[in-house]
């Protein structure tokens, strides 16, 4: 009778390598469980900037007076609104966020700054009648034979409210 007390090398050997490749499954699902964890948290935090971009944008230019494009400047496009109390508004584009400065008063200036990954693009345009302004951003996918994909596209009526004020006045 045999009575053996412990393992051979081939018993050794067979447990780590069993060990190693289900080590190398758990790490690689490991892995793919973070990488779309974090592909996730981004799109969401688009979504709430493209979102609040949006809002803030079709509030401002409703409420324009008047507006200028200058999409030549520099490479930073940017958009200047004056509001009907004198106050201007101004969106500047800078590779893929966009600051929003409003004037306050003669010495206070609130700014805010909605920011995009890299691989965003933003992109200011004007359409004719009526005078409205379009905000579009793009994510490039960089995938060869895929045009980017169209994440966010605002057209604003300029001075809506003012026209809605305008005509509620005008009937009472």
């Amino acid at each position: 009778m045999n009575n053996r007390r412990a393992f051979t090398l081939v018993e050794m050997s067979v447990s780590i390598a069993v060990g190693s490749v289900l080590m190398g499954l758990a790490l690689g699902m490991v892995h793919r469980t973070m990488r779309a964890e974090s592909t996730a948290r981004i799109n969401a935090q688009v979504e709430r900037t493209a979102a609040r971009l949006s809002r803030q944008f079709r509030h401002d230019l409703h409420q324009a007076q008047s507006i200028s494009l200058d999409n030549q400047q520099n490479d930073t496009p940017s958009l200047r609104l004056v509001l009907s109390d004198q106050r201007p508004i101004t969106y500047q584009i800078d590779k893929s966020s966009i600051l929003r400065e409003q004037q306050q008063s003669d010495e206070q200036t609130h700014r805010e700054i909605f920011l995009f990954p890299d691989d965003y693009s933003l992109l200011f345009g004007e359409l004719g009648e009526p005078s409205r302004v379009v905000l579009t951003v793009e994510h490039d996918t960089k995938l060869v034979g895929i045009s980017p994909q169209v994440r966010l596209h605002v057209e604003a009526v300029v001075g809506q409210f003012l026209r809605l004020s305008q005509t509620e006045g005008a009937s009472q």
